[in-house]
This record gives C-alpha cells, sequence and structure tokens, in this order.
C-alpha cells in the first residue's frame, strides 16, 4: 500500500485541535516531519515525543494514557 501512495498538497486545514504523539526513538520519524503536521491543523496542535520507538504506545502505555487525558481534561474544564 505505502508502496503505491502519493501524496497531493491539500489547502483545507483540520478545524479542530490535533494531538500528535510519536516515539523519541522511532527512527522513521524526524523533527520535521512532526512539525508538517501543523500545516493541517487549524486550531492548536501539540505534539508529544514520548519514550519508545516506532511501537511507542505498546512499549509506553501509561505515557500514552497521561497524554489522551492531559487532552481530554482541558475540554472537561470547558
Amino acid at each position: 500500500m505505502i508502496e503505491n501512495y502519493c501524496y497531493k498538497e491539500k489547502t483545507n486545514r483540520i478545524h479542530c485541535n490535533m494531538t500528535i504523539m510519536t516515539g523519541k526513538d522511532d527512527p522513521k520519524i524526524n523533527s520535521s516531519d512532526l512539525i508538517g503536521w501543523k500545516k493541517f491543523a487549524g486550531a492548536n496542535c501539540n505534539i508529544f515525543k514520548l519514550d519508545g520507538d516506532h511501537f511507542f504506545i505498546q512499549e509506553n502505555i501509561p505515557a500514552v494514557i497521561r497524554v489522551i487525558n492531559q487532552i481530554f481534561s482541558l475540554y472537561a474544564e470547558k
């Protein structure tokens, strides 16, 4: 599937806040890739670099849960 993917530039933004999580030790992702997500966000775009590699979610479940709870708590306070 990835072999056939061809990115097409889009002008529309996603009109909501975005939360991006990645593993600090993921060899396939660099900081410019993460910052690139900000051009798609119509609102805030928060980036969290967590311990782990490409499979950081499985390697660091407590930290992922903390980020999710942190983001959701912002909306619960409103």
